[in-house]
Parts: C-alpha cells; structure tokens; sequence
C-alpha cells in the first residue's frame, strides 16, 4: 500500500472518530445533573482521550494530502501549515473541556458556600479558555480547506466539485465563526465540523483511488 492510500485511510479514520466524539461529546450542563457526574467525567475524558489521539491521525491524512495536491502555487504547503495550527488548537480546547472542566465541576458540587461563587468564576474561565481555541481550531481549519480547495479547483471533473464545495463551506464557516453567528458549544462545533465532514471523506476517497499526478 503506497503513502496515498495510507493518507486517505488516515483522512477518513481520522474524519469518521471526529464525527463519534461530536456525537457522543457531553454538555457542560451533564456535569451538574443530579447522580451524573462520574458518568459524564468519565465520558468526556474518553471522548477528549480519542480526539487527542485522532489529531495525529488526521495530520498524516493531511500531510498526505498535500503531497498528493502538490502544485507550483505551493498553496497546499500554506494549507498544511495552516491546519497544524488549527490541530494545535484543537488540543488546546480539549484539555480544558475533557480534563479541567469535570475536575473542577467535582470541586464544586463539594465545596461551601462561599468557596463555590470562587470555583464557578474558574469554571467559567476555564470555559472561556475552551471557546477561545475552539474558535481557532474552526476558522484555522476552514482557512486550511479553502487554501486546499483552491488546489482542487484546478483539476478536473470530481476534484473541481470538491474544490468548489471546500471553498463555500470553508468560507461559510469561517464567517459564521468570525461574526459570532456559530458559538461553538458542543452543538456549534458539532455543526461545523460535520459540514467539513464530507469535504474530508470526499479527499479521503480520493487519495485512496486517484494516482498522484506526477
């Protein structure tokens, strides 16, 4: 099996456990229902464990994929760098939701008043430590499919239309992100990332199946 192939497969398994962990990513407000809170620490510190490890994953596929794209533009190497930042960030909004977040919910439901009004304001912060780099791993993973899409666009037939799609959704999320329309609660990011689902499944299937131009 050649590295184009391996990288689709990386693409697609990558893409697919993004999919499960959106699916199965508990709220923050799980954390506080009456009888689940060691339920849902353990969930969330399963599903976060499995995004961690798909990051590396998905890198392969996309390294993969930019050799695959190679191009006189070079804009597949600007995509690559670009979506190593968003990768970057991805790891640094889980580690505050899936390993911060359900230590503190436990410090809180067990500490006196007034101590709980100081663990909510941590909580909080914690949270907003999440959003912040959840809005950079989107947007910074939206600039990566366009810069990518831009590529395919110069092909031919099935790789023009999945360049034309990469361009309007990266675009369409990026702004929606950018403006404030698409928090990027549980919901939110599940939004966002299942509209790029497709366009990575799509250039997964297409490393698997297309010989690289030389």
């Amino acid at each position: 099996m050649n590295d184009d192939r391996m990288g689709g497969i990386a693409l697609i398994a990558g893409t697919a456990g993004m999919l499960v962990i959106m699916a199965l990513h508990p709220t923050g407000r799980e954390l506080f229902t009456p009888g689940q809170l060691e339920q849902t620490i353990r969930m969330s510190q399963s599903v976060h464990t499995l995004a961690i490890a798909c990051l590396p994953i998905h890198w392969l596929g996309a390294l993969a994929l930019s050799r695959w794209l190679a191009s006189s533009s070079r804009l597949e190497v600007a995509a690559l760098v670009v979506y190593t930042l968003s990768s970057l960030a991805a790891l640094m909004a889980a580690v505050p939701s899936g390993f911060l977040a359900p230590g503190i919910a436990r410090v809180m439901l067990r500490a006196q008043v007034p101590a709980t009004e100081a663990w909510r304001a941590i909580f909080d912060y914690n949270g907003r430590i999440n959003q912040a780099y959840a809005r950079i791993w989107i947007v910074a993973l939206s600039a990566a499919v366009v810069l990518w899409s831009v590529v395919f666009m110069r092909r031919p037939r099935v790789a023009r239309a999945i360049g034309i799609y990469g361009v309007l959704i990266g675009a369409v999320v990026a702004l929606a992100v950018g403006i404030g329309h698409l928090r990027l609660d549980v919901h939110g990011a599940g939004i966002a990332v299942l509209a790029q689902a497709a366009w990575f499944f799509a250039a997964g299937i297409l490393l698997w199946a297309v010989p690289r131009q030389r």
